[in-house]
């Protein structure tokens, strides 16, 4: 049976308008995203925007404006049976300080 995947990305920008992004290494693939990532049953987009933040770079975040909802049909890279919905929120670090970067790639 085909699933609806939400999923809800950061949108982290420093003074400088450089943009966070994570390399990460899933299913046997590369890929560079935004930090976010499922949105878990029983819990809010703005929740898990905050969560996945925790999770994936050990920041504390506080989710700012509604950027962006996919508006068109997105089929999942990991399975064909699902359909993926993106949302984008604007992201503040409570404590910019605790951001660390590398220029190298994974």
């Amino acid at each position: 049976m085909p699933l609806f995947n939400v999923r809800v990305y950061g949108v982290l920008l420093d003074e400088a308008n450089r943009l966070l992004v994570s390399d990460e290494f899933i299913r046997g693939n590369y890929f560079t995203k935004l930090p976010g990532g499922g949105l878990e049953f029983g819990e809010g987009t703005r929740e898990c925007v905050a969560r996945e933040f925790m999770e994936e770079t050990g920041l504390t975040v506080t989710v700012g404006e509604h950027l962006y909802t996919t508006d068109f049909f997105q089929i999942s890279a990991f399975n064909n049976k699902d359909q993926i919905i993106s949302i984008y929120y604007h992201v503040h670090c409570d404590d910019p300080s605790g951001i660390k970067t590398s220029t190298k790639k994974f």
